[in-house]
């Protein structure tokens, strides 16, 4: 079973941590968590998706009132 460590942004040296984790075994990094991206465009009108009342996001959309 592959051993996949998600480093975390919050330390001041990345590399230190990254090293000891394959010192101790893991078999990779995850050095992201989340990729904002567009879900999809509409080829008629070139506007990304999702769209809610003409208005775009990254990812699922938010919604206040």
């Amino acid at each position: 079973l592959p051993i996949i460590v998600k480093m975390t942004p919050n330390v001041t040296d990345m590399n230190l941590i990254a090293r000891a984790c394959l010192e101790v075994g893991a078999d990779s990094i995850s050095a992201i968590n989340t990729v904002a991206s567009i879900i999809g465009v509409d080829l008629e009108t070139f506007v990304p998706l999702p769209n809610v009342w003409g208005l775009s996001t990254a990812g699922a959309p938010i919604l206040s009132t």
